[in-house]
């Protein structure tokens, strides 16, 4: 009888043991990085496009277009996941999908609830809008669905322990994955050849819709905007102050002691000047386009006043 009870005892631990041992190989895996991209480019497409949908049935109604309309979500799914795939790497891949995430949940509230279409002069707009303004926009509704479709999923994928195979298997899963989203936007437009040329050609308001692709879009071309606008004031001038600006920066370095010619040891450099310029201008608190405005002639004449200065 102690034999068998000793032997049930062994068995049972040796079940326990290798119970916890295979739950300690699977929490050990973790998630397979593409199938992390797949699953969020799928959340992303299902929960921040809703209007996106309900304007497309309108232009395109339903019972006519079933296979266009159907078509709709594979394609944006597949557009989702190849920007994913071409920007996530073993140390990028959580920082790009809970951007998306956080973005996609805000920029998605005010298209669902206001009709807002992001591109650029809206995107300036939002930046200037005052702290007044913008405590109207927050309620509880936005907090609900921030914490829901924008947190939530952000906490998962932080805490979601995701693998990247060996590089040779890692490559060919990546390959399969631009494969995949490729036939996913392809096909159906190959299919429904007549359709997507006129939804490509003739509703350009209706694609601003999609979320969160039309404001990350936006907001990298006001920031290609932003940086072209801060960088010419300083060609310009630099430009005008180079001839008699490298006889200064000999001098100068010259009598700070320096054995070459150093020229941001320059106090007097053109670069300072025009970040006071800006500086005063900014602080001034009008709209953007007029500060441009102001810049571009102030620039002219800062070149002219420096040129002076120097000689």
């Amino acid at each position: 009888m102690s034999v068998n009870n000793s032997r049930w005892v062994a068995w049972r631990q040796q079940g326990i043991n290798t119970k916890s041992v295979s739950t300690q190989g699977v929490s050990a895996q973790g998630i397979n990085a593409y199938v992390m991209m797949g699953i969020v480019a799928l959340f992303l497409t299902l929960t921040a496009n809703v209007t996106f949908f309900d304007k497309a049935t309108e232009v395109y109604p339903f019972a006519q277009h079933i296979g266009f309309i159907g078509s709709l979500p594979l394609v944006l799914c597949g557009v989702m996941l190849l920007v994913i795939v071409l920007l996530s790497y073993r140390y990028t891949l959580k920082v790009v999908l809970i951007f998306l995430l956080l973005t996609a949940a805000v920029t998605a509230y005010f298209t669902d609830t206001y009709g807002t279409v992001y591109d650029v002069n809206m995107l300036q707009n939002a930046l200037q809008t005052d702290k007044a303004e913008s405590a109207d926009l927050f309620n509880v509704n936005f907090i609900l669905r921030i914490l829901l479709l924008g947190v939530l999923p952000s906490v998962w994928v932080a805490w979601q322990k995701v693998t990247f195979p060996p590089i040779k298997r890692s490559l060919l899963q990546r390959g399969l994955t631009y494969l995949v989203s490729l036939g996913l936007v392809v096909l159906p437009i190959l299919a429904m050849s007549k359709n997507y040329a006129s939804f490509f050609r003739e509703h350009k308001q209706l694609r601003s819709y999609t979320n969160p692709a039309t404001p990350v879009y936006a907001l990298g071309k006001l920031a290609s905007i932003q940086l072209k606008q801060a960088q010419a004031p300083k060609t310009q001038i630099m430009h005008a102050t180079d001839a008699v600006l490298a006889e200064l920066n000999g001098l100068v370095s010259a009598a700070q002691g320096l054995y070459r010619v150093q020229p941001e040891r320059n106090p007097l450099r053109p670069e300072n000047y025009i970040r006071a310029l800006q500086q005063v201008v900014a602080e001034t608190g009008v709209a953007a386009p007029i500060r441009e405005l102001w810049m571009q002639h102030m620039r002219d004449l800062l070149g002219t006043q420096l040129v002076d200065v120097y000689k």
